[in-house]
């Protein structure tokens, strides 16, 4: 299935979302055609954990990556959840109640009865009496049924569906079956099969709560005799059908209706909403709290979830007292509320609201919120409107939170239908919509400005303040009475998203036990512990002891890992590194024949990331930071002294401050960008130098290196920043140039290159590399000198290509199927300005490579005309065209084998190339002098030789050396 992905080589998130793609189609598919037996969703699952570590050994447990992405997940998809999503699915359909109701559901309702297991046949010998298994007390059994059948009511009872109404109506409650109804006590089931049931049953053909009741009713008519041989029209009815006592049925069915829980005996009345309020011509910005309507259809009572948040999260050893209680009714009260919070975002964050009558009005009141409400300012919003004074009167509320106001007004009756799963504050709106509930006076809402002078929503505003300063929390009850919790998502609203995200919050969060890996330590009691968790509590503590704030766990997980400063690479490498996927440390100890690796063969400590990040003694780690530091001092911030694993990965919530105690966007972003390259940087060296080079004490980077590759990381982002402001290009997804200015123009000022101050336009002109020329390079060391120049030997190694490249207004880019691996940098110059350089230390995988050819390069510019003549060791030579649109031509050199450099003829127009490979001249023989003599000679200079080569040109292919010239001694090289 996955073996035309593997192809691509995908990244871990292309990985999760292949699996997305495939895996959940497949599983739509099948499960929905005919279910999915579990030996196949454990099939897939394997297939997942294959794939997904590329056939290794999982590193994060599958129900970690299915978490939420703030909670250290990846949203991977639960194929398990996503079949019951689907089952639930199918079951919303059979249990669609009115005429579209579809004929497989009917044909599935008998061999549903048909299947029923020996005790639900002893409550039911006719059959036809057990009108729904989801509405009355039986059973079946699965072995007698299809798998698609079995599974959707394995399904429907694992997610508790069941019929869920407030204040239903005498419709709703006759058309309930009567016998072992799910909403009769329990205690007194035993009527059922006892007395006349039987009679009422199979005589008299009773099935409804509204059948029942109509034979009960008798007992009301003057002229019924309870006795019996009473005359009465309707018992004589009964005797027609051969009913010998029908009084006693009467009796037994006005029983039957009291075994029926209060809210669904049909002898009690309606409860109606009156609101009787219309809005005025005054009432400008004002909504109306409007009661959700009861259900009419019957297929609407049928719920989902019914158990999921019952337990409602109350600490109460008393309730805040209500105004109603405390100051009896009025005409029309109006009241302000509003909520503030202090450290939004953070662990110890305080959140408070407060309810505002008037000036000194005994009837304030400022509360703080306990820990177990969300800490926010729309929680306290929220919370404010938990104290429903008087319960007749009209009561106006005043807030300055559309959130709040539309969320009672627009949204409760859909938050309602759908469980309000997925609702933020979802508990704590059905908290207030139920409070609304019991009152009985109308409830208007009245949208006020806030912070605009307004007197009630400042007064407030003020008590909000007061409660979220307060010692100690206030106990807030959010128990909701029985006859106002409406539990569950309405089944027949159910869309396949939200049965998934339901399903997902009704499971168990307790996780699995897991068998011991690499990595996997054992904590208290034998219970592995989380490696992700251990590290995310290490990072709010390194956070909180440099900042004096502690970020909560959600905080963590986006700033570092989904974070709009970092590439998507590093994004995923703190992901990693987080829950400690690599293969660092002890983890080495379970290989055979890598067990060295444990430990770092320069400190003699367990190589783990604190220690190849924060306290290597081995060139690399020391070095990288130190410039680190150098870099980021030249803005003004000065990172920790000592820096830890926490801190690293946790570098997007170190937020320098200012002199004045500021932050700034830029110094926050630039602190980030630096921290996160110079990590990548150090998690390279190493790599490179344990795996790839075996650890060999000669292959040690050195400090020029070192430096080298720093500042080419951190100019290669620069650059990518200024590229990323081209709207035209980006779009919606392009940077502003006012952040790219406020995160690099303070360090770029500090270059001696710009001592007169930086370009108007630096941002759109090209740069690419440290120490380029004037005009291209804007990241500089201070001072003239450059800081430890490459040695010849080092520069060597990384001259590995050449690359043509085409210039715009605002980038220098390469041209694709371009590159070629040469021995030599070229520069040749082509404009007044300077020259133009084709170079590049790495390969894309995207060009073709040939081997390194011995000899020079070569670039001539084709007179009059924008365009340039390349010698091409792989072809021949190529013509780039830089008039227009930029194009290039490859043009094919039969017999050659290494053109690897040019040049041309001012006299004579021509162009003379070299072919290494057919003519024998001195190793990496470059131009000396590209200006042609008086007569056809060219003049080279053989650099391994320490001479001068003069080639006579005779004619085409008759080139030769004619002189040699020994300059040793004369000139330094």
């Amino acid at each position: 299935m996955f073996d035309k992905w593997e192809k691509s080589k995908p990244t871990f998130d292309g990985r999760i979302l292949i699996i997305q793609y495939e895996l959940t189609s497949r599983c739509q598919f099948t499960t929905a055609t005919q279910g999915m037996p579990d030996n196949i969703m454990k099939t897939l699952n394997k297939m997942i954990n294959n794939f997904l570590w590329e056939g290794g050994i999982p590193r994060v447990k599958r129900e970690t990556l299915q978490r939420p992405k703030d909670e250290g997940g990846k949203n991977l998809v639960n194929l398990d959840t996503l079949r019951d999503a689907i089952e639930l699915i199918r079951l919303k359909a059979y249990l669609n109640m009115g005429n579209e109701r579809p004929l497989w559901a009917y044909i599935a309702d008998d061999m549903i009865k048909k299947a029923m297991n020996t005790e639900s046949r002893q409550k039911f010998p006719n059959p036809e009496n057990a009108t729904s298994i989801f509405l009355q007390e039986w059973n079946v059994k699965e072995n007698k049924l299809p798998i698609y059948l079995k599974d959707m009511i394995k399904t429907g009872k694992k997610y508790d569906v069941s019929f869920e109404t407030i204040n239903p109506t005498q419709s709703t409650r006759e058309s309930l079956p009567m016998w072992y109804s799910k909403k009769a006590d329990k205690t007194k089931r035993q009527l059922n099969n006892v007395g006349a049931s039987k009679c009422l049953r199979e005589t008299h053909r009773a099935k409804t709560v509204g059948d029942i009741k109509k034979i009960a009713r008798r007992n009301t008519y003057q002229n019924h005799k309870r006795r019996r041989n009473c005359r009465c029209m309707d018992c004589k009815k009964d005797r027609e059908i051969g009913c010998t006592t029908p009084h006693a049925c009467a009796e037994q069915a006005e029983r039957l209706l009291g075994t029926l829980l209060p809210a669904w005996n049909p002898n009690l009345p309606d409860t109606t909403d009156n609101i009787g309020y219309q809005l005025q011509e005054t009432d400008k910005d004002t909504e109306i709290f409007k009661k959700p309507t009861p259900i009419t259809n019957f297929g609407d009572g049928f719920r989902v979830f019914t158990k999921l948040g019952n337990q409602a999260p109350n600490q109460n050893t008393m309730s805040v007292p209500t105004l109603a209680q405390a100051n009896g009714l009025s005409e029309k009260v109006t009241v302000n509320t509003d909520g503030a919070c202090f450290n939004n975002g953070e662990t110890n964050a305080t959140a408070g609201c407060g309810i505002w009558y008037g000036h000194n009005d005994t009837r304030n009141l400022s509360l703080r919120l306990p820990q177990n409400i969300t800490q926010s300012n729309q929680s306290g919003e929220i919370v404010a409107l938990l104290n429903p004074a008087y319960k007749d009167a009209t009561l106006v509320i005043r807030s300055d939170s559309q959130y709040t106001i539309d969320g009672l007004t627009k949204h409760l009756k859909d938050w309602e239908q759908k469980g309000y799963i997925g609702v933020e504050n979802g508990r704590l709106f059905q908290a207030v919509a139920a409070a609304l509930k019991q009152r009985e006076g109308p409830v208007l809402f009245t949208k006020v400005k806030g912070h605009s002078g307004d007197q009630g929503n400042d007064g407030a505003d003020s008590l909000a303040k007061e409660g979220a300063l307060k010692d100690v929390p206030d106990v807030i009850n959010l128990q909701i009475p029985e006859a106002y919790d409406l539990r569950g998502a309405q089944l027949n609203k159910l869309t396949q998203a939200l049965a998934y995200k339901g399903a997902t919050l009704y499971k168990k969060t307790t996780p699995k036990r897991r068998r011991n890996m690499p990595g996997n330590e054992v904590g208290e009691n034998n219970i592995p512990t989380v490696s992700g968790d251990r590290t995310i509590e290490l990072i709010k503590s390194e956070i909180k002891r440099i900042t004096g704030q502690e970020p909560t766990t959600g905080t963590v997980w986006k700033k570092n890992t989904r974070s709009k400063n970092a590439t998507k690479e590093q994004n995923v490498w703190t992901w990693k590194a987080i829950h400690n996927t690599f293969w660092v440390g002890n983890k080495w100890e379970r290989i055979p024949g890598y067990e060295d690796r444990k430990t770092c063969s320069v400190c003699n400590e367990t190589d783990n990331l604190q220690h190849i990040l924060t306290e290597c003694r081995k060139p690399g780690q020391t070095e990288v930071w130190e410039l680190a530091r150098d870099l980021l001092r030249r803005r003004g911030i000065d990172l920790p002294q000592r820096l830890t694993l926490g801190i690293v990965l946790g570098c997007a919530l170190i937020n320098p401050k200012n002199e004045e105690g500021k932050q700034s966007i830029g110094s926050n972003r630039l602190t980030e960008i630096v921290v996160r390259e110079s990590a990548a940087l150090i998690w390279q060296l190493r790599n490179k130098h344990v795996i790839q080079q075996e650890n060999d004490p000669n292959k040690i980077p050195t400090g020029a290196e070192i430096e080298n590759r720093f500042y080419y990381r951190i100019n290669a982002r620069m650059q990518l920043d200024c590229t990323l402001t081209n709207k035209y290009k980006f779009e919606a997804k392009a940077l502003s140039k006012e952040t790219v200015t406020d995160t690099w123009e303070e360090i770029l000022a500090e270059s001696d290159e710009f001592e007169a101050g930086l370009p108007e336009n630096w941002i759109t002109t090209p740069g690419v590399c440290k120490d380029i020329s004037p005009g291209e390079a804007f990241l500089s060391t201070r001072g003239s000198r450059p800081r430890n120049p490459r040695q010849p030997e080092e520069a060597d190694q990384k001259r590995k290509m050449a690359v043509c490249v085409k210039v715009n207004s605002t980038v220098i880019a390469p041209m694709t199927q371009t590159r070629r691996s040469l021995g030599l940098n070229q520069t040749t110059p082509v404009t007044s300005t300077g020259p133009l350089t084709g170079s590049a230390r790495t390969l894309s995988k995207d060009f073709n490579t040939v081997p390194a050819p011995s000899g020079g390069q070569g670039i001539a510019p084709i007179q009059g005309q924008q365009a340039l003549v390349l010698a091409d060791p792989a072809i021949g030579y190529d013509i780039m065209d830089f008039s227009g649109q930029t194009r290039s031509a490859v043009v094919q050199v039969d017999g050659q084998m290494a053109i690897c450099w040019i040049t041309s003829s001012t006299k004579t127009g021509n162009y003379y190339m070299i072919d290494t490979g057919n003519y024998s001249t001195g190793n990496n023989t470059g131009p000396l002098d590209t200006a042609i003599g008086g007569k056809d000679y060219i003049y080279t200079l053989a650099a391994r030789q320490i001479e001068v080569n003069v080639m006579s040109l005779d004619g085409p292919e008759q080139a030769q050396i004619v002189q040699k010239l020994d300059i040793t001694g004369h000139f330094l090289f």
